[in-house]
């Protein structure tokens, strides 16, 4: 009987060998003093004991992360999930404040301590701006406006005021900075890069990093960084994207151009050490990047990234062929945001072990980053965040650094016949619903996945972003253009009209134009023009008698040579946020003067879209005046 069995056994494992399988492991009891508990031991060594318990579905469950929408707080007990995030328009169904979130995502780490293992989860969100999904946190200027200021002192510190904020709220991961060097200003994220070379985008990506993690991951008031996108997606090309935009698209750049463009600024945040990396939608002449394991190993064994790598938004879903999952694991991808169908991802992962079409090697390189990043970041001691942040969120001195930001971040394009600075003793005509607008000063990314406006139309389903908004009344802690300005002179020396037909006394006028929020694809645009309403208001205040000074809100350079002729100023003010109004109002009166540089050529006519090194444009990248020198 023993030899017959013995016999049997022997069949089973050249069948099992033979035919790749690897067969279901049966759960483990877990001592109470299980040594991955003990915060007295090296990492490596309660890695390696809770290694020991786990079956092979609950490591693949680990390199699963879920949208909040697609998995309950019981689904991480149940399956051992390993993150939750919260994508552009997903959080706490009780609202948006910072003690929502907080007692939102406690809700989700409580029931990852419920699960068999007690494995912590990584809780990750997109506060690319400050953590403007929290109502009444500090929502700072957008990535092309602190380009355009270009300190990364000042960078450090808003990345440092954005990990406190996220903190304050239960999040302990920010997908952020983003290092894309952007090409082509038609693409929607432009407003998203430093600038369109690397000398400016890699400092500042940098200093981010340091701010968000600084002190060590640990700290209960810093978060893991998250550089993105690796790599070259401000290199694709416009009609590769997304309905034949730039977006998602590709690029048919050398390996010697996207290395000296697009691969410095990981260059340089490597160097800081940075918790994680996502991969980028794009591709580089035909592959895609989530399934490229020849540029992956590069910023594993060129750069030496040993940190956690992380898909985007069901990017595997951008390659071809069958198993697609296991095409981007195999590519070097650590962590997949699925984002939702975490079942299917379990079973199709585990069966791909068990085919031989993925090593089981490469699933525990995989579950090893993940688990270390979570014990370096003490989320087995402290898994819960407390409410003592909370007070940090918003405070004064935090809109002092954004206001900061905003006069830093502002580029004077023109000043003819002492426009600027204005004097109070002066009455001035404003003009323009994007000056009372705070949704509009954001951008995208603000509260909702697409931004809001309070007075514009949004392109298609995005102005359902603005109606919810509205609803329940969640709008972004700060200081509009228009309310700025009243503050300061008074309500009586202030002449405002939607249109510009209507400027009272004043001798000068302040016209807000430019783009409306967008983000990603939606923002594609072949046509950079200011809109027929914009170029009214200024030819009506132009037509009153006035001198005008142009104030633009935008997320990248537009086409303003219908207008200039008009303007005796003009402002470039990117996007600004909560301190639009008193940064600009800082710079207009002559209390700080304007310092801002290009960091993005801005363009004459779409002639001058892409970007190339012969490129001279209506303004050069590093211009940018002063009201001293004029």
């Amino acid at each position: 009987m023993k030899r017959t069995r013995s016999i049997f056994l022997l069949l089973l494992t050249f069948m099992l060998i033979f035919t790749g399988c690897i067969p279901r492991q049966e759960q483990q009891n877990i001592p109470d003093r299980a040594k991955y508990k003990n915060a007295d031991l090296p990492i490596e060594e309660r890695i390696n004991d809770l290694f020991s318990y786990m079956t092979l579905e609950e490591k693949v469950a680990q390199m699963a992360q879920v949208a909040n929408y697609a998995a309950s707080p019981s689904d991480v007990t149940d399956k051992g999930l390993g993150s939750i995030l919260s994508g552009g328009s997903d959080g706490p169904y009780s609202g948006f404040k910072p003690e929502n979130w907080l007692e939102f995502c406690n809700e989700y780490q409580k029931a990852a301590l419920e699960s068999r293992l007690g494995i912590p989860i990584l809780y990750g969100i997109d506060a690319v701006h400050g953590h403007a999904k929290a109502v009444g946190a500090t929502v700072f200027p957008h990535n092309i406006g602190l380009g355009a200021a270009n300190d990364p002192g000042l960078m450090e510190k808003i990345g440092r005021i954005t990990a406190v904020e996220v903190s304050a709220s239960g999040i302990n991961w920010n997908f952020s900075p983003c290092v894309a060097v952007a090409r082509d200003i038609r693409w929607g994220r432009t407003y998203e890069s430093f600038g369109e070379t690397p000398d400016i985008v890699s400092p500042l990506g940098a200093a981010y990093i340091r701010g968000l993690q600084a002190g060590g991951l640990g700290k209960r008031d810093s978060v893991a960084a998250c550089v993105k996108h690796y790599f070259g997606d401000g290199a694709a090309e416009w009609g590769t994207g997304i309905d034949g935009g730039i977006d998602q698209g590709d690029s048919k750049a050398t390996d010697e151009e996207m290395r000296t463009i697009h691969l410095a600024p990981y260059i340089e945040a490597v160097k800081q050490n940075p918790a994680t990396i996502m991969i980028s939608f794009s591709g580089i002449r035909g592959e895609e990047m989530h399934g490229n394991k020849k540029w992956i190993d590069i910023l594993r064994n060129e750069l030496g990234f040993d940190g956690l790598i992380v898909s985007d938004w069901a990017g595997h879903k951008q390659l071809n062929g069958s198993n697609i999952l296991a095409q981007s694991i195999n590519a070097g991808i650590d962590m997949i945001m699925i984002p939702d169908t975490f079942d299917s991802f379990i079973l199709e992962v585990s069966q791909n072990v068990r085919d031989g079409i993925i090593s089981e090697e490469r699933i525990n390189e995989a579950v090893r980053r993940i688990l270390k990043l979570k014990f370096e970041m003490g989320l087995f001691e402290n898994p819960l965040a407390d409410g003592t942040l909370l007070s940090s969120v918003g405070t004064d001195e935090s809109m002092k650094t954004a206001r900061e930001a905003v006069r830093k971040s502002l580029v004077l394009l023109k000043n003819n016949k002492n426009a600027l600075p204005l004097s109070e003793d002066d009455p001035v005509a404003v003009i323009g619903t994007k000056s009372k607008d705070m949704g509009v000063m954001c951008g995208g990314w603000t509260v909702y996945w697409g931004g809001y406006s309070m007075h514009e139309k949004l392109r298609g389903w995005l102005d359902d972003n603005s109606q919810k908004i509205k609803a329940q009344n969640m709008f972004v802690k700060g200081t509009t253009i228009l309310d700025s300005l009243t503050e300061r002179l008074g309500e009586d020396k202030i002449s405002y009209s939607d249109n510009g037909e209507n400027t009272g006394p004043a001798k000068k006028s302040i016209v807000v134009i430019g783009e409306v929020p967008y983000v990603e694809f939606t923002g594609d645009s072949n046509d950079l023009g200011i809109s027929e309403e914009d170029v009214a208001r200024v030819k009506n205040a132009r037509s009153k008698g006035t001198q005008v000074i142009a104030v633009i809100i935008s997320g990248r350079p537009l086409i303003i040579t219908e207008i200039e002729p008009y303007c005796d100023a003009i402002v470039a003010a990117w996007l600004p946020g909560s301190m639009a109004g008193p940064g600009i109002t800082d710079a207009l009166y002559g209390d700080h003067d304007f310092t801002g540089k290009l960091s993005f050529t801005w363009p004459r006519s779409m002639k001058d879209i892409p970007f190339k090194e012969s490129t001279k444009g209506m303004y050069p990248r590093g211009y940018g005046l002063q009201m001293k020198s004029e």
